[in-house]
This record gives C-alpha cells, structure tokens and sequence, in this order.
C-alpha cells in the first residue's frame, strides 16, 4: 500500500524530497496498529480525511466509527490531500 512505498530505510535519519525526516519515528508509526487505542476512546471523536490522503487512507474512516466506543462523525474531503 501507499504508506509501505513511502516507508524509509534502516537509518535513523532520511531524506525525503530533499528534506531530513525522523526515519525511525516514521518506521515506528507506519508499523503501529491502533485498532486496540481506537478500541478505548469513550468520548466523541471527529475523523476527517481528505479522498487523495496517501498518509491516512479515506476507506480508514469506516474502521474508525465502527472501532471507537464513543460517538463518532466522519468526513470524506473530496479533493483533499494530506498536506
């Protein structure tokens, strides 16, 4: 998927268009999976993603709402990326 292909190498800093990125953050966070937090959230939560997002993809907004114990509104951005 998406977030795989931009997924850096084993250093701990990287280059991403020309920019130095925290590449074992980013390693940490693409391999985290927050089904079981989403999982303990009681209170009201708003989802917003754009339908371009690569970086938070638009079909994780059902997962949310049916994960989340609280209440939930989600909103698809027509258009949107993530930046």
């Amino acid at each position: 998927d998406d977030a795989h292909r931009q997924r850096p190498g084993d250093a701990d800093v990287a280059r991403v268009d020309g920019a130095r990125v925290n590449a074992r953050w980013t390693r940490e966070f693409l391999d985290h999976d927050p089904r079981e937090d989403l999982r303990r959230i009681r209170v009201p939560v708003l989802a917003v993603t754009g339908t371009k997002d690569v970086q938070a993809r638009p079909d994780d907004l059902a997962a949310v709402a049916d994960l989340v114990a609280g209440p939930v509104e989600t909103h698809r951005v027509p258009d949107l990326t993530h930046t």
